[in-house]
């Protein structure tokens, strides 16, 4: 990270790929991203490539214009990333800088609260969008945030690993039935 802001003086932060160790089945896996095109477009339409904060270096400046919102539930960090990232060059690169520990405790395990803290997030930027690319990209990131959580939640009904609210089957059960018809059909045979 250090060489990606000693060859880039105007970024305002780095941030590099990571691995998931999943502590349950001891497994890992490589997250690696390529952000191609405006960070802030990939931030709004395509979710958090970043993932997990102890990827990314920051300059010290930063945090004399930006800090970490105190009142979000959740997703605190990818509000700060498209926060920078509408002002400031940013960068990302492949080579992984950190390890993200997934089990069941951590508070993204709550498909249904990070899906709202995203969109919370998400809507804050709505006021800020100046061109239709901008527009785009943000609906696309309601769809891309919708789907990655109702997907989530229904890995861990199809796994019995969920321990959720009626409220959150509900969620899904009214804006992904397909879902729910996948699950019954394969459970059937």
């Amino acid at each position: 990270n250090l060489h990606h802001l000693q060859q880039n003086p105007c970024a305002a932060f780095v941030s590099g790929s990571h691995d998931k160790v999943f502590l349950d089945t001891q497994t890992k896996v490589g997250v690696i991203k390529t952000v191609n095109g405006n960070p802030y477009l990939y931030l709004l339409s395509e979710g958090n490539y970043i993932g997990v904060p102890a990827s990314v270096l920051y300059r010290r400046w930063v945090f004399d214009e930006f800090v970490f919102d105190e009142t979000l539930k959740a997703c605190e960090d990818y509000d700060l990333y498209l926060n920078i990232a509408r002002r400031w060059p940013i960068l990302h690169h492949s080579g992984k800088v950190a390890a993200y520990c997934i089990h069941s405790t951590n508070m993204s395990a709550d498909s249904m609260m990070m899906l709202e803290a995203a969109l919370q997030v998400l809507k804050r930027q709505y006021s800020k969008l100046k061109t239709n690319k901008e527009r785009e990209a943000y609906k696309a990131g309601r769809k891309y945030w919708k789907a990655f959580y109702f997907n989530e939640l229904f890995k861990k009904i199809e796994n019995n690993k969920w321990s959720t609210s009626m409220q959150s089957v509900k969620v899904l059960l009214l804006n992904k039935p397909h879902y729910f018809l996948r699950f019954f059909f394969k459970n059937l045979s």
